[in-house]
């Protein structure tokens, strides 16, 4: 299948108002972390330097690591009733993160789709 110059544009994730946790602050974030994420796909599609990639992995990751932790805050001074198990799932996604980030720097294929 040929690649054509507008596939190389594609947002991987997009926001949209189903997404809303209806506070507006969690959801301001949220928008900037869909945003971080289509950066780096798009850097990735784009054939971007392995310098460059670096430093938007590096910025997607701590922003992500940032916003779970004022999220979690949030989550306890409201009592959230299913906190623990976002609370887990954060868990697991900064699990992922790190692996990804591992297999990146040492080299190894990391594909977009993760």
């Amino acid at each position: 299948m040929k690649e054509s110059k507008d596939d190389l544009n594609v947002t991987l994730l997009e926001w949209e108002p189903k997404y809303s946790v209806q506070n507006a602050e969690i959801d301001r974030q949220h928008q900037a972390w869909f945003a971080l994420i289509s950066g780096v796909h798009k850097a990735l599609l784009n054939g971007a330097g392995k310098r460059i990639l670096r430093t938007v992995l590096a910025e997607t990751t701590q922003y992500t690591f940032r916003h779970f932790a004022h999220e979690e805050e949030l989550m306890y001074e409201i009592d959230y009733p299913d906190r623990q198990q976002h609370i887990l799932e954060h868990q697991q996604l900064a699990k992922r993160a790190r692996e990804f980030a591992d297999r990146f720097e040492s080299g190894q294929n990391a594909t977009t789709l993760e």
